[in-house]
């Protein structure tokens, strides 16, 4: 009886069995020894491309690591929020000038590289400094103190330009330092002459040394993106695996939890001033983040129901988060104007757009009021120890900051006054009654009779 030919198997003249199939428009034919091994390999690739996980190896032998930057920071513009794009840009040009992946194909990069690659970052100096508006924001903050003004709105303009063009021709860090040092030896600074003189420190030798040491956590975002590259290439089947998946992280001690005491915030609140004051204290009664209230609008504020509600674009989970408002918020809210626009910014300036300038009053507050190692994002971590330490159960805390998981959440579990003496707490009851059981008292008159 002739046996029944099964579909894409085929048993050639020499006796070894050719096995095909068909993926994106066209047959891949394979040969090996037996019948059974040839069905194997069909079942399993059949299996890979219903699932997806299927990948050609000549596309995935033709992909070079400049390809699969440039595709991840297209995906990563569509994808990501601008800030975690900012970070693939920055981190881009890094990746791409390594001598461990410059030139390469996907498959040919090994763990070794990226372990080299993360070790070579460690030992590099950070010349970038703050941008552009971070040195904008510095001069305002060296000329306040220098002068005990504001840097005036027309000045601005100018100061901004000459910083522009200065950067241009040198390191954001060395424009840093001579910018500090420059406020540091003149009593009067003068801004008609502020690009001249600040052009002439820039020559002097001490300004042209090297920058500060790059620190793990920043080659551990530089490490976490590239990992997310590769985890995509596989993805999209242009490598077979991710070179990155087992290069560990440095994962330095993350767990801070800086608080205000009442006295410190009854001293700060004092300092600041009315629209700062508003917004520390909308972050100490609702734990939202800095970006998340000054990104804040009318339209996203519902005082009736008394939730503000953070869209999924600005959200650092690209979730919607849905943040209760005490009667503290909603007063906050209250006593602002309401724009016709439901649009606008509800802590916005005088001209609708996002007040930056409240970065430069908070640093002069926080100096002022004598606060050290104190940020913005500590108000959040005030917000979440009060709770806890009032008794607020950690699951109701984690839905509140919007966290996914307690990971984080857990960090503020030591402050609350009971969570473990109400655990071990259970136990009392059985312990009493193991103690007043007969035989534990024949134990020990026994004991003491001995």
């Amino acid at each position: 009886m002739e046996q029944k030919r099964e579909r894409g198997l085929k048993k050639l003249p020499d006796g070894r069995w050719q096995f095909s199939w068909w993926y994106e428009g066209r047959y891949h034919r394979r040969i090996v020894p037996t019948k059974t091994e040839a069905r194997v390999y069909l079942e399993k690739i059949h299996t890979e491309i219903r699932e997806g996980r299927y990948m050609d190896r000549r596309r995935e032998a033709k992909t070079t690591f400049e390809e699969a930057v440039k595709r991840f920071l297209e995906w990563s513009e569509g994808n990501t929020r601008p800030r975690s794009h900012g970070n693939d840009k920055l981190n881009a040009p890094l990746w791409l000038a390594s001598p461990h992946f410059k030139g390469k194909r996907l498959d040919k990069i090994t763990a070794g590289d990226v372990e080299r690659f993360r070790l070579d970052r460690l030992k590099t100096m950070d010349c970038r400094g703050p941008s552009l508006t971070g040195l904008m924001r510095l001069a305002g903050r060296l000329y306040l103190e220098r002068t005990g003004k504001t840097l005036k709105y027309e000045n601005r303009a100018e100061v901004r330009t000459a910083l522009a063009n200065l950067i241009a021709e040198h390191s954001r860090f060395q424009v840093r330092r001579a910018l500090e040092d420059y406020f540091d030896h003149h009593r009067e600074p003068s801004v008609t002459r502020f690009r001249t003189e600040l052009a002439t420190l820039l020559q002097k030798p001490e300004f042209v040394k090297r920058g500060r040491a790059i620190t793990k956590r920043t080659v551990d975002i530089s490490l976490a993106r590239l990992k997310r590259m590769f985890t995509l290439c596989v993805d999209w089947g242009l490598c077979a695996k991710n070179p990155a998946a087992k290069v560990r992280l440095f994962r330095e001690d993350q767990k801070r939890t800086r608080y205000l005491a009442p006295e410190e915030e009854e001293k700060l609140l004092a300092i600041c001033p009315p629209p700062l004051r508003r917004v520390v204290t909308f972050a100490l009664h609702t734990g939202m983040r800095r970006g998340e209230i000054l990104g804040l609008r009318w339209q996203d504020v519902d005082l009736w129901s008394g939730i503000a509600t953070i869209p999924a674009a600005k959200a650092k989970g690209r979730r919607d988060r849905y943040v209760p408002l005490n009667s503290v918020a909603k007063d906050i809210l209250k006593k602002l104007p309401h724009e016709i626009d439901r649009t606008a910014l509800v802590f916005g300036n005088a001209r609708g757009n996002q007040n930056d300038y409240l970065r430069l009053q908070w640093q002069t507050a926080v100096e002022e009021a004598g606060l050290e190692d104190f940020r913005f994002h500590d108000l959040r971590h005030t917000f979440a120890s009060r709770l806890v330490m009032a008794g607020v159960d950690l699951a109701a805390l984690r839905e509140l900051l919007g966290h996914r998981d307690f990971e984080m959440t857990l960090r503020y579990a030591h402050l609350a006054p009971s969570h473990l003496r109400s655990a071990v707490a259970v136990l009392e009851p059985n312990l009493r009654k193991t103690c007043d059981h007969p035989s534990a008292k024949a134990m020990r008159l026994g004991t003491r009779g001995a």
